[in-house]
């Protein structure tokens, strides 16, 4: 239970926020799927440009058509067979995305023509062989979408399937490095020579797969973080790709942002990640971060500066627990919005969509910000020594501006620790007092104003003593 409250989703000064017409709950799209879905992105398959929604899972994949303004109309579906869609480029330059499909640890990758009409032609097998991440990128620089496939263990190999542009790929000599169990791949311009690298990430054994122009050159990639999952951009603008990485689920790990070019690294505050993704959501040209939390039911949006810095974390409420995730433009307003996958029950909070396997997408303001409640997670504000610090927090105006602050506990670190709430959905830095005693089997209480300043004050209280904060 106490786990269950370290990171608390809260919306607080409700009067306000509700006279605010842009909070919002996300807006569901595509339901009654054939199977859980695996993937899920926004971009026009029916050549009307406007953007869609495509959500795939194992069985099918299901094209819903976009008609601006955040309508859609009936589902187009294509019959998959026991495939997963791993993403999407234009193979055959006829200016239709088309998808390639693999299943981690199986044999087989292929590639799906559009038709252009939501619908897609039959597979056609670029390779047999089993792999554990699949990317498709122009590595060889001839403007044809090539396909690398990587097969993790102790003695990784990295298959590259050069494109002829005809509906055929002749492979590449196979390139073997060390050790990594491959958990996800991206591709980028790592060293800036213009030429499109590969990497590759698995716990605390990652690599770069450099591309000398006539194979890949393996570096090994210390960082002395444990990551499991990866997106690249270029974030300070120096023309080489940038990564973005985590390790899932850590209660305790931030993001990890690497420059490509100075080998320098900073760290983004944001817990329990469970995707990352990079998009511009404030519209100023440079690409942006946002990392999802699905066991906290949050994600954060974090915008970037042309220096390559980054601004404060926002955390925003999710909804139902998120699966799949992706960012893009799902209702052609030009803003990039988060498009997500309901992963099951919210776990007691009570939402309009709670069903799982409901393809939703939240809106984006356009300046960096969501149509989403604001969330803080308290765990992170207050810093305490251990896991269980956080036992005992309340909702009171303890600022006396009529706006619901939060009060938090931390019987470890003897003190209580005050995140003051503007009435908007957004919080102050957080800070401390000490309680200079240990109140640790204590009854933690919101006394009301009990010396009538016009600020609620504080009650602890254990069997032989008590206090009172004011």
């Amino acid at each position: 239970m106490v786990r269950r409250l370290l990171l608390l989703a809260l919306v607080l000064g409700g009067a306000a926020l509700h006279a605010e017409p842009r909070f919002m709950n996300a807006v569901p799209v595509v339901s009654g799927l054939a199977d859980a879905p695996v993937f899920t992105t926004a971009a026009d398959f029916t050549s009307d440009g406007i953007p869609d929604l495509l959500v795939a899972s194992a069985k099918e994949i299901r094209v819903v058509p976009g008609r601006g303004h955040g309508a859609f109309g009936a589902p187009v579906v294509t019959p998959v067979a026991g495939l997963h869609v791993s993403g999407s480029a234009d193979f055959d330059r006829d200016g239709r995305l088309d998808v390639y499909l693999s299943k981690p640890g199986e044999a087989i990758v292929a590639v799906l023509l559009a038709n252009g009409d939501g619908t897609f032609g039959l597979p056609f097998v670029i390779t047999t062989g089993a792999y554990d991440a699949v990317v498709a990128a122009d590595f060889d620089g001839d403007h044809q979408i090539d396909v690398a496939a990587i097969t993790g263990g102790h003695d990784a190999i990295l298959h590259v399937f050069r494109s002829n542009g005809a509906n055929g790929f002749a492979p590449l000599a196979p390139v073997p490095f060390g050790y990594v169990a491959v958990e996800d791949a991206a591709a980028g311009d790592f060293d800036g020579d213009g030429r499109i690298d590969i990497a590759v990430v698995g716990g605390t054994s990652n690599w770069i797969l450099r591309n000398d122009g006539a194979s890949f050159s393996p570096e090994n990639w210390y960082t002395g973080e444990s990551m499991d999952m990866i997106a690249a951009a270029d974030f300070n603008g120096d023309g080489a790709a940038d990564t973005v990485s985590a390790e899932r689920d850590d209660s305790k790990a931030t993001a990890l942002v690497s420059f490509g070019k100075n080998g320098t690294r900073q760290s983004v505050p944001v817990r329990n990640v469970s995707g990352v993704h990079t998009a511009d959501f404030d519209g100023d040209g440079l690409p942006d971060l946002v990392l999802v939390s699905a066991w906290a039911m949050t994600f954060a949006v974090v915008t970037s500066n042309a220096d390559g810095t980054f601004d404060a974390p926002r955390l925003y409420l999710s909804g139902p627990r998120m699966g799949v995730t992706a960012a893009g433009d799902a209702d052609g307003d030009g803003k990039v919005d988060l498009l997500a996958v309901n992963a099951g029950s919210s776990g007691g909070l009570v939402f309009p969509q709670d069903e799982p396997d409901v393809v939703s997408f939240i809106r984006g303001n356009g300046d960096g910000t969501m149509r989403a409640y604001r969330a803080f997670d308290i765990y992170l504000a207050t810093n305490p020594t251990s896991s269980d610090a956080l036992v005992r927090y309340a909702i009171m105006d303890v600022t006396g501006d009529g706006n619901f602050d939060v009060v938090v506990y931390d019987w470890r670190n003897e003190r209580i620790s005050v995140i003051a709430s503007d009435g908007y959905g957004g919080f102050a830095p957080v800070v401390h007092t000490p309680t200079l005693e240990e109140f640790q089997s204590t009854t933690f209480l919101p006394a009301g104003d009990l010396d009538g300043d016009g600020h609620d004050d504080i009650l602890l209280a254990k069997e032989d003593s008590w206090a009172v904060l004011h």
